[in-house]
């Protein structure tokens, strides 16, 4: 996809190149800073420039990157003991995490280019990548601490990806949720491979294993109490996104929909 960034600017709008971006980024450092310039531009709150920015192609090109962006982070084994795979699903996640904020930024757009967006990328290609994104946090969220906690080693590891992941689900759930007000999209979430979103949405919002754990032993490094206080503010934060997807997702839907939810 080849389309221009528009940002807004007193009397005009300056038009900004993207094949020299994220198109034609090829390593993960070009993509990153390509990323990066994209929310820069994308972070304001004119709803007819966004609006623009998704008629030119931004919703469609970050759509394309995040499929691949995923089918890295994929590849990866999900080994913590493995330092370099360890760097390496940092930087992938870090990737996943611009892209989608750089979604939920764009989709501040109008009603009527939100829909057609949905129509044309959003149910065949953009929801099951957001699937997949919240499935893959709701993986590494419960993933077992207990034998680390008990052996004294430090959980250090778990920080290079549940910063970015945590980010990128927020940041994914939003960009449902502005799916979720429109009458056009409701139905089809809530039926959506018979419930799936709904049943990722509640598991995002249910409380698991590592939640239960309300006192540390004391061979628990500090550092590591402290990651796990912020794990748990970056949990809240999750689960309030989700309510509200949630909330608008039953918000005035038809019978059969609240039949089938």
């Amino acid at each position: 996809y080849h389309f221009f960034f528009l940002f807004g600017t007193i009397g005009h709008i300056r038009c900004y190149p993207l094949s020299a971006g994220i198109n034609h980024a090829v390593t993960r450092t070009q993509r990153l800073a390509a990323l990066k310039n994209a929310t820069r531009l994308f972070h304001h709150k004119d709803e007819r420039i966004h609006s623009h920015e998704i008629e030119l192609g931004a919703a469609n090109a970050l759509c394309l990157k995040l499929g691949y962006a995923l089918s890295q982070t994929n590849r990866c084994t999900f080994d913590l003991e493995d330092a370099s795979i360890e760097n390496d699903y940092s930087e992938q996640w870090r990737e996943v995490s611009m892209i989608c904020t750089a979604l939920a930024m764009i989709y501040g757009c109008s009603t009527e280019c939100r829909k057609r967006s949905f129509d044309e990328i959003g149910k065949g290609e953009l929801i099951p990548l957001l699937e997949q994104v919240m499935q893959s946090y709701i993986r590494i969220r419960s993933y077992p601490r207990s034998n680390r906690v008990e052996n004294g080693d430090s959980m250090a590891p778990l920080e290079w990806n549940y910063d970015e992941v945590a980010n990128a689900v927020v940041r994914c759930t939003q960009v449902v949720r502005s799916f979720a007000k429109l009458d056009i999209a409701k139905s089809f979430l809530i039926r959506y491979k018979q419930g799936s979103i709904l049943r990722r949405l509640s598991d995002l919002i249910l409380p698991d294993a590592n939640d239960s754990c309300t006192e540390l032993p004391g061979t628990v490094k500090k550092r590591d109490k402290i990651w796990l206080k912020l794990q748990r503010i970056v949990t809240a934060r999750v689960r309030m996104e989700v309510s509200c997807v949630l909330k608008d997702l039953t918000f005035r839907a038809s019978d059969d929909d609240k039949v089938a939810i």
